[in-house]
């Protein structure tokens, strides 16, 4: 969903006095306005807030996946109970994750943001699966990607 779409919410949900549960059935200018387009508006106006997501950053989301790994730190604290996983257990722990992925994804409805469909629950297990990789790479090391020596079939210059 793009800014334009959602600003069309807002200024119909004002327009309609979404403060209140049932707009007045009395009022004249409510006249054309059933309950049935009344509720719809003020689902699609829920469902636009919770879905739109404006580009973020990468700093942003570096800082997101910083909150989840304090949140996994805090929650399993490094000690006899809860041993570092080597990085085969964690990636079975990210298979794990994916799997519930899949679940969510049967169970929530995709929304269409910036005319793309997306799960929303995606976006959360996708954080997840970034801070278990960087949980794994904080403890058995981050080995830099090769220089890559020369492309055999490079691609032709325009």
């Amino acid at each position: 969903m793009n800014t334009s779409t959602l600003n069309r919410l807002i200024h119909a949900a004002r327009k309609l006095d979404m403060t209140c549960k049932w707009v007045p059935q009395d009022n004249p200018c409510y006249a054309h306005v059933t309950p049935e387009m009344q509720r719809q508006l003020w689902y699609d106006l829920r469902e636009a807030t919770r879905s739109f997501v404006p580009p973020t950053p990468r700093e942003h989301v570096y800082q997101v996946i910083d909150k989840e790994r304090a949140y996994q730190d805090a929650q399993y604290p490094e000690n006899e109970a809860h041993p570092k996983l080597p990085p085969s257990d964690e990636l079975r722990l990210i298979q794990t994750i994916i799997n519930q992925a899949h679940e969510q994804w049967y169970k929530t409805r995709d929304r269409v943001i910036d005319g793309i469909k997306v799960n929303p629950s995606d976006l959360h297990m996708l954080r997840k699966i970034a801070a278990c990789a960087i949980r794994c790479l904080e403890h058995f090391g981050a080995p830099d990607r090769p220089e890559w020596v020369k492309v055999a079939n490079p691609p032709p210059k325009v």
